[in-house]
């Protein structure tokens, strides 16, 4: 079975778009078993859908099933995070600091090359 992910459902509810558009959030044989176990691969889910009578509440819920396993981690992560505030602020420091380097560096780069760094 192919995977595919949650650009194909956003593409099969909003424009018909086909299955085998690539997907940020892979779906795989699990979340079949897991949240629809009526269909045994890809292939017969398109093929139900291309007849018509799948509906998109039981895609919707498929979809919304696999997005909150999927996220589940990263609000795990979070809330670990959430617990030490200046470990965040630590953090948002140090890439503040990064991207103003870089931001700095760009900047000189295109005064340069447009020949308005006066007084470099």
């Amino acid at each position: 079975m192919q995977a595919f992910g949650v650009q194909l459902f956003q593409g099969l509810l909003v424009a018909g778009q086909r299955f085998d558009t690539a997907g940020v959030v892979r779906c795989n044989d699990e979340h079949f078993a897991k949240y629809l176990p009526d269909y045994a691969s890809l292939d017969e889910l398109k093929a139900h859908y291309q007849r018509s009578g799948l509906g998109d509440v039981k895609v919707k819920k498929f979809l919304n099933n696999v997005l909150q396993e999927t996220l589940e981690p990263i609000r795990n992560r979070r809330e670990e995070l959430e617990k030490d505030p200046g470990y965040v602020m630590d953090v948002l420091r140090q890439g503040t600091q990064a991207a103003q380097a870089a931001a700095a560096d760009t900047l000189a780069k295109v005064k340069h090359a447009m020949q308005i760094d006066y007084f470099a």
